[in-house]
């Protein structure tokens, strides 16, 4: 990456903290899943295929590098259901601050 990319790299990640940020102040809680799949067996990067369309390799991890590029606090809480609402976890996020 030269540096025009690093700086717009930079200005994208603000945008997009400002945006959580103004978000947030009307919340006290964030939740969503931790992940976009079921858990897959550990020799695999990620599955290929997600709601029966191919996808990048990292698209599993859809919810979860959007919180942590904003710096907020995070946790996940193991979970299991009958029904997919939090298919492998569910992660909470609070307001900065």
């Amino acid at each position: 990456m030269d540096g025009g990319g690093l700086t717009t790299a930079g200005m994208v990640r603000k945008a997009v903290n400002n945006r959580m940020w103004r978000f947030m102040a009307d919340y006290d809680l964030f939740l969503t899943p931790t992940l976009a799949v079921p858990p897959f067996p550990v020799h695999m990067q990620g599955p290929e295929i997600i709601d029966g369309r191919f996808v990048p390799a990292t698209s599993w991890l859809g919810f979860t590098y959007p919180i942590n590029m904003t710096g907020q606090p995070a946790a996940t809480v193991p979970a299991a259901s009958p029904r997919p609402v939090c298919r492998s976890g569910c992660r909470s996020s609070a307001a900065p601050g």
